[in-house]
Order: C-alpha cells, then sequence, then structure tokens
C-alpha cells in the first residue's frame, strides 16, 4: 500500500476547497445549456438527467417538403404529447437545416404549449448544430420565444408574427419590401417596389383570409394565425400557419365541393387538395354560400395566379395528411400523403424577385 505524502493531503485539500468554492458560486443558478459546447462531456442524456428533463430529438431536417415532412411531423406530435407529461429537453445536436415553413409551425405550436404551461417546460440544446440552423431558431424569434433570448437580427428574415385578424397583411407587405431593399433583392426603382409589395400584399391577404373564413369552426372566436417570411438570393418565401380543423376538413362544406369532386378520383387528403386547386383554377363560377365568402383562400385562383401567372415560383399547401406543391413555370402538381395529420393548415410561396 502506497504512503500518503504531505503534498497528496495538501493536492487533495486544494482540490476540495476548489471544488467547494465552485458548488458555492453554482448555488441559485440555472443551468445554462447554451453554454455547454463540447458535446463529448456534456452529452444531451447527461444534461437532461441534471435538469430533470425528457429529451426530445428534433430531426436532421426541420422541413415541410414532401421528402422530410414525416419526420417532422412526428417531431412535433411527439413533443405536443409528452409536453404535458414532463419538462422537456429538445435536441438539435443532428439538425443541419430549418425551413420558414417549419419554423413557423415550430412557432406556433410552443405558442399553444405556452398557453397552457410555463414556459420554463421547455428548453434548447444546441451543442453542434450548423449555424445557419442555430441564426435560422434566433432569427424566425424561436430562441426569444423559449430562452428569452438572443432578440431576431432584421436581416433577411421576419420573424414569426402572430395575429387573429387579416388587416396586417399591408403592413408585413411593407415590411419584406423594406427587407428587400436594405439586403439589394430589389432596386430603388419604384415600379419594382410596388410590385414586390403587390406580391407580398396578395400573397399573405388570401392565406389569411383561408384563416378567417373557413381554417376554425365558425364557434371559434379568437381564429389564429402565424407568419413568416425569408430572402434567400432573390427568392421572397412567405410562410402562413393556422390551428384549424384543415382543408380535408373544411372542403366538403364549401358550395363548390359537389362539382369538384367529379374532376379527380379522391381518396385522400392530398388529392382533396389537388381537387380543390384543379376546380377553383378551371372554373370561372365563385361558389356562393350564405355569406357570398365560400372558396375564398381554398384553392383560389388568385393563390395559384401568384405562381402561374408570373410562371415562376411555388406554391406549397399542407393540411391534413395531404401534401400539395405547384410549380409555376411548368404547371407541375405533386401530391403525397404524410403518415400523421397535420393539425391546421401550412401554405408557403416561393416568389422571385427578379
Amino acid at each position: 500500500m502506497r504512503k500518503i505524502s504531505i503534498k497528496d493531503i495538501l493536492f487533495n485539500r486544494r482540490t476540495s476547497a476548489n471544488r467547494e468554492r465552485r458548488n458555492n458560486r453554482r448555488k441559485g443558478k440555472k443551468l445554462n445549456t447554451l453554454k455547454l459546447s463540447n458535446p463529448s462531456i456534456h452529452s444531451c442524456p447527461i444534461i437532461a438527467k441534471v435538469m430533470g428533463r425528457k429529451v426530445v430529438k428534433a430531426p436532421e431536417h426541420l422541413s415541410m417538403h414532401h421528402k422530410n415532412l414525416n419526420s417532422f411531423v412526428e417531431f412535433i406530435v411527439r413533443l405536443r404529447k409528452e409536453s404535458g407529461k414532463n419538462d422537456l429537453l429538445i435536441d438539435f445536436s443532428n439538425t443541419v437545416y430549418i425551413s420558414a415553413s417549419a419554423a413557423t409551425y415550430f412557432y406556433s405550436e410552443l405558442s399553444l404549449i405556452f398557453a397552457k404551461l410555463d414556459q420554463s417546460r421547455v428548453r434548447f440544446y444546441l451543442p453542434s448544430i450548423a449555424p445557419q440552423t442555430k441564426r435560422g431558431l434566433v432569427d424566425f424569434g424561436v430562441m426569444l420565444l423559449v430562452h428569452g433570448s438572443p432578440k431576431p437580427v432584421y436581416e433577411r428574415m421576419m420573424p414569426v408574427v402572430n395575429g387573429v385578424d387579416d388587416n396586417r397583411s399591408e403592413d408585413i407587405a411593407k415590411f419584406l419590401v423594406a427587407q428587400a431593399r436594405l439586403n439589394g433583392v430589389i432596386s430603388e426603382d419604384p415600379k419594382e417596389i410596388a410590385q414586390t409589395e403587390h406580391i407580398s400584399h396578395r400573397a399573405i391577404q388570401e392565406a389569411m383570409l383561408n384563416v378567417k373564413y373557413h381554417a376554425y369552426q365558425t364557434n371559434v372566436k379568437r381564429k389564429s394565425w402565424w407568419v413568416t417570411s425569408a430572402i434567400v438570393k432573390d427568392i421572397l418565401y412567405i410562410a402562413l400557419v393556422d390551428r384549424g380543423v384543415g382543408m380535408p376538413q373544411t372542403l366538403p362544406k364549401a358550395g363548390f365541393w359537389e362539382n369538384a369532386i367529379g374532376l379527380l378520383p379522391i381518396n385522400d387528403d392530398g388529392q382533396m387538395i389537388l381537387a380543390a386547386m384543379a376546380y377553383t383554377r378551371s372554373s370561372s363560377r365563385r361558389a356562393n354560400s350564405k355569406s357570398g365568402r365560400i372558396g375564398r383562400g381554398l384553392g383560389t385562383r388568385d393563390m395559384q395566379n401568384l405562381v402561374l401567372g408570373r410562371r415562376a415560383g411555388f406554391l406549397t399547401i399542407v393540411s391534413g395528411k395531404g401534401f400539395y406543391r405547384l410549380d409555376g413555370r411548368t404547371g407541375e402538381e405533386i401530391v403525397r400523403t404524410s403518415k400523421f395529420d397535420v393539425s391546421g393548415t401550412v401554405v408557403q410561396w416561393a416568389l422571385p424577385l427578379k
């Protein structure tokens, strides 16, 4: 047995004293996961155990593209389920990309969770994610919603905005134009500025009309929506989310639906959206109702003409289990059915500004 020297005793005393000083400094302080940047030392399961939280792992691509839709919605469903039972730590270790539509839907889900539970119930683990992903979480306002900081930087993205009416579309359009001018995406030509504002205003207003007249049950007073936008190169992305009953539930109640179902075979939610698009695009008539407004927002020509009329860009709609994408350049339509039901409706435009 090795003899313990005076040097060993002094070393142990110093180590113990240092440990005691560190513990005293940490008393009353919360663990800040944003500073835990070395995953080899501070792994997510260890931090979750220390914080008493359950880990929910975010997918590699936070995106509502049809190739990534199932993994994204599965992540949201698990988040919704676990939030009612546990404090959560969302692990972004493997996330490399976040889209505008996914960020908006994610923000809306967190907003609904925080409407029922304390905001401290959810925290993020961000040790080694791609810089552009972390910047997206910041600039879309998701980090501010969950952690209280940092604030978004208004450069090429508009933080998610939440509202309950359709009279803010003009203000949002003006903000987008200001951002496009600031980033040199459009020139100071008055015609180009007016065109960009017109495109933005039409896209947002049509999506908001869908929320106002079709997204929610008639007895729901607060018809909420969430909207954001991003400018990538010369492409304007606008995403609007509502958390209503979804288009597959509201389409059968539309006045034109009996005529629409004769155009195409309908076996799933994606084909229902496709049928609505085909009917409103080909028909010169507007369906009527007691309010005279049935048909507005439900795949109307105005929504489609933003891409078809300019022969550029994409319109994407995700609702229920249905996915629909319209290519403005070729007119090609892609329809898919997901495994999981999207609570509400997501509408996104990708519109070239030049």
